[in-house]
């Protein structure tokens, strides 16, 4: 099972990017809130969590929990080769306006993006 929290399906959305990765998954459940996602992966023991704020990843991390993030979402996206380089820094740049990112993380996901062939 994987739990995501609606605040990174929302930015995976807002990228275009929620179909192409609902389709390499079986997304079981979805719920609005960290605090409930991380709740419900814990009772349900899932596999993961899709959880882009840094209270819930650092709980997430205190607890042992698998996580990812929208933008490890769309890392791993261009990685796979499912997006085009050009495609995935257009998409950075929306997750950058929409998400709450600090800069240098932004960065790290930039310099990843650019180093795909």
């Amino acid at each position: 099972m994987i739990v995501f929290d609606a605040s990174t399906l929302i930015l995976i959305a807002k990228i275009e990017l929620l179909d192409l990765f609902l389709a390499g998954i079986e997304l079981e459940v979805a719920v609005p809130g960290e605090a409930e996602a991380i709740a419900l992966a814990l009772k349900e023991k899932a596999q993961l969590v899709g959880i882009d704020d840094k209270n819930g990843i650092n709980a997430c991390k205190l607890l042992g929990l698998g996580f990812t993030t929208a933008l490890a979402i769309l890392v791993r996206s261009r990685e796979k080769g499912s997006i085009n380089r050009n495609d995935a820094l257009a998409k950075l740049a929306a997750l950058a306006r929409n998400g709450r990112y600090k800069n240098s993380i932004v960065d790290d996901a930039r310099l990843k993006l650019e180093a795909q062939k």
